[in-house]
């Protein structure tokens, strides 16, 4: 009887081993979903463009000479023409709380774009388009810089811009010192708005080297901050222009505006 027994139990471990097998050999592979191609791969770039930046709404694309920043979703986009501004971040901005009184700040929803030259704003929604392109500051301080090309003027505080207005500047490109300078002195003019004064309602003396100065030689009022300035004007049509004799004008209003925000020793940096 045991005999009969463990021959049973051999068979049945047998025959156990032999339907596993079969299992094995029946059972079908596993069912893998394919890899998804990398994101470069499925949009197509050409060549020398690269995906710089990509969230679930948008993305950022850096060719040699452009950046393209498309909506994912809704496919809008706009091109921004970079030059040599090498682009050194990209973050998403949006609505900050109040108090912040930086231009992005005034951003609902879009992207700031961080090159060792220039600053992009882009709203993504409901459109991709660039609300302003500025000047790198490249520092954490209040500063003004002013742009002759564009005719602009920017303040920037703790490195953002706050605040910024067309400008007027020199009728030659010489006329108008290009370096790094600092505000020397301000005046209040009380007399201001009279049409006929041609400093408007206030002055904020730049104090520009000797060596800077392209119209006179050794002009110890350059230094001094009484020859070069930031000031209002009674020509308003002027503004936008190269209008003047090397000060840099805005209007009335604005000069008003940027008098009380910058201070004597404010860096002042004009390029071209």
């Amino acid at each position: 009887m045991k005999r009969i027994l463990c021959i049973v139990t051999g068979l049945s471990l047998i025959l156990a081993a032999f339907i596993i097998s079969l299992s094995h050999l029946l059972s079908f592979p596993e069912q893998r979903k394919p890899l998804e191609s990398p994101l470069q791969d499925r949009i197509g770039l050409h060549r020398g463009e690269e995906i710089i930046y990509h969230d679930q709404e948008d993305m950022v694309i850096a060719g040699n000479t452009t950046l393209t920043v498309q909506n994912r979703r809704t496919g809008s986009l706009c091109r921004i023409e970079t030059g040599r501004n090498k682009i050194e971040s990209v973050e998403r901005i949006c609505r900050k709380p109040t108090g912040n009184v930086s231009v992005a700040a005034a951003v609902a929803d879009g992207l700031r774009i961080v090159g060792d030259e220039e600053i992009h704003i882009v709203e993504t929604k409901p459109t991709v388009k660039v609300l302003i392109s500025y000047p790198n500051p490249r520092s954490t301080e209040d500063k003004i810089i002013i742009n002759k090309s564009r005719n602009m003027l920017y303040f920037y505080r703790g490195g953002e811009l706050i605040r910024y207005y067309r400008a007027a500047t020199g009728k030659q490109p010489e006329f108008t010192p290009e370096g790094s300078f600092k505000i020397a002195n301000k005046v209040a003019y009380p007399d201001g708005n009279n049409p006929d004064f041609r400093y408007g309602v206030r002055w904020m003396g730049l104090a520009i080297p000797c060596e800077k100065d392209k119209r006179r030689t050794n002009d110890v009022r350059a230094p001094n901050g009484y020859k070069y300035g930031i000031h209002g004007t009674n020509e308003p049509d002027s503004i936008g222009t190269y209008a003047s004799g090397g000060c840099i004008r805005l209007k009335n209003e604005d000069v008003i505006e940027l008098y009380d925000l910058a201070q004597i020793g404010t860096p002042v940096e004009i390029t071209w």
